[in-house]
């Protein structure tokens, strides 16, 4: 039984990374484009050294329950990618700022306030620090005002995303148990009860029919629903 729960969650949990992950790729190798600045291999080679770690707790952590640590590191280690790959290509006119938002969106959307938060943090050390440590020409201070931007945006839009997840789980939860809870109540009932379908293949069909009903005819519920219901009326009433 837990193996078999195992692999659709593992799935899941991966088809979750392969948008976040193609994202980075695709950025990891921008770098190879011919452009005007000729990268520098060993900052480029920490990048793609710290994503393929990236990738491998990822898919580790896609074993494993949602909430284990290796979910919450996975997308971490996108943010010493993301200064690797300014080092490797521009510094601070690289354009791989905007990338700290990954981590933020998909915590907000699949992990927990907390770590929407950490990534936010960790978003604003990998923006800032640079500028405070290394400093000019690489970072210069003018990139301040770009990057206190960015790490707004992401406190803004970060836990709004959670908190529309959260309120989309919990209205779906409810359903599910009005859905249920209305099954029940319509099996058990001491009366005969069917849905009736009106179009198309349903129409003068049983769709679904509870236990009474069955009883009262003597017959499964897939044999009262594979039939029309002229079909148990009796002839002189079929009019």
């Amino acid at each position: 039984m837990n193996l078999g729960q195992a692999r659709p969650h593992h799935a899941f949990t991966v088809n979750r990374y392969v948008p976040f992950l193609t994202i980075v790729v695709l950025s990891a190798i921008t770098p190879a484009l011919p452009h005007s600045m000729t990268p520098n291999v060993a900052w480029w080679g920490v990048a793609i050294g710290f994503i393929a770690l990236m990738v491998v707790t990822g898919y580790l952590g896609a074993k494993r329950a949602p909430t284990h640590w290796l979910n919450t590191l996975a997308p971490l280690l996108l943010y010493p990618a993301i200064y690797a790959l300014r080092c490797a290509d521009g510094n601070a006119i690289s354009g791989f700022g905007p990338l700290i938002e990954l981590p933020v969106v998909w915590f907000a959307l699949y992990g927990r306030l907390r770590d929407v938060w950490l990534s936010v943090a960790a978003g604003a050390v990998t923006l800032f620090l640079p500028v405070v440590v290394v400093g000019s020409p690489q970072f210069p201070a003018t990139a301040w005002r770009g990057n206190l931007l960015l790490i707004i945006i992401s406190a803004a839009i970060g836990p709004l995303i959670h908190r529309l997840v959260a309120s989309i789980t919990a209205s779906n939860r409810a359903l599910r148990r009005s859905e249920s809870e209305f099954r029940a109540t319509f099996e058990n009932a001491p009366i005969p009860i069917a849905v009736t379908g009106l179009y198309g293949a349903d129409a003068y069909r049983w769709v679904r029919v509870n236990r009474a009903m069955c009883e009262l005819f003597g017959r499964s519920a897939e044999e009262l629903t594979s039939r029309k219901i002229v079909d148990f009326t009796y002839p002189d009433d079929r009019a």
